[in-house]
């Protein structure tokens, strides 16, 4: 799943969306996420662009935060 259709009502340079496609590969990467066309999938792109939509360049920052992110919320719903 490409980046591409969340990334409506953003303007992102081409190397703001680079780093963007790293972390988000990374995080799924990190997670084992296979199946790109699942819900879990979805929501880690929609991540991914929100911190980038924040400011966060560094593609290793991005992934970083996502899975805090994500480890946070898993925490809260046990």
């Amino acid at each position: 799943m490409p980046l591409t259709p969340f990334l409506k009502g953003g303007n992102f340079d081409p190397q703001a969306v680079e780093a963007m496609s790293a972390a988000f590969e990374g995080v799924c990467a990190s997670l084992q996420l296979l199946n790109r066309t699942d819900a879990v999938t979805e929501i880690v792109a929609r991540m991914v662009v929100e911190v980038a939509r924040a400011g966060e360049r560094d593609p290793e920052r991005i992934r970083d935060l996502v899975l805090l992110s994500l480890n946070e919320s898993d925490e809260l719903s046990a």
